[in-house]
């Protein structure tokens, strides 16, 4: 959540899916009775029709509601800032996401919420400028969610979104100008 009626995730989420369901947690890790009703999709030209488009897998959804007062809660967890190039490795980078929607997972999993912490990992020069790699453990389902670093305040500013496993790195699409422009 990134705004009263804003969500920030990454296209291939949303892009050519249906009876899309979206769930919101308070601070607590608890699911809450929030019924979300998305009003539009807004997703990058380049995603759809460009040869690159893991470049621009991010998409903004409005929803109806607002969500920095809706029941009497402030949903907007995060702040949204740009990642340096010179982001050091030893720097904690955190996960949150679903993985209970991924495949092999069992049903008393399914749909819960996770946090899980790693670092930074080199990234190839001709990817950095979109992307960045890092070995917190993420599965299917973890996609679209925010990747984030710890302020020195508790505060806590994302930096990519969730948006391919790998083998031994996981990739998530960087925080740019481009996307807090869009």
């Amino acid at each position: 959540v990134i705004g009263k009626h804003t969500l920030l995730t990454a296209a291939h989420v949303v892009y050519n899916k249906t009876n899309l369901q979206f769930k919101i947690f308070s601070n607590y890790n608890t699911e809450s009775n929030v019924q979300i009703t998305p009003t539009s999709y807004h997703i990058p030209a380049m995603y759809v029709s460009g040869p690159d488009s893991w470049k621009y897998d991010y998409a903004i959804v409005t929803v109806q509601e607002n969500l920095r007062n809706y029941n009497n809660h402030n949903y907007i967890n995060f702040d949204l800032g740009l990642m340096r190039n010179e982001v050091s490795f030893n720097r904690t980078v955190y996960v949150t996401g679903f993985g209970g929607n991924g495949q092999n997972i069992t049903p008393e999993l399914a749909d819960v919420k996770s946090t899980g912490s790693g670092s930074f990992l080199s990234t190839p020069d001709t990817v950095k400028n979109y992307a960045f790699y890092f070995n917190t453990d993420m599965v299917p389902g973890d996609s679209g969610g925010p990747v984030y670093v710890q302020n020195t305040d508790g505060s806590k500013t994302v930096i990519g979104i969730c948006a391919y496993e790998g083998g031994s790195f996981n990739q998530a699409t960087r925080i740019t100008n481009d996307i807090l422009h869009f």
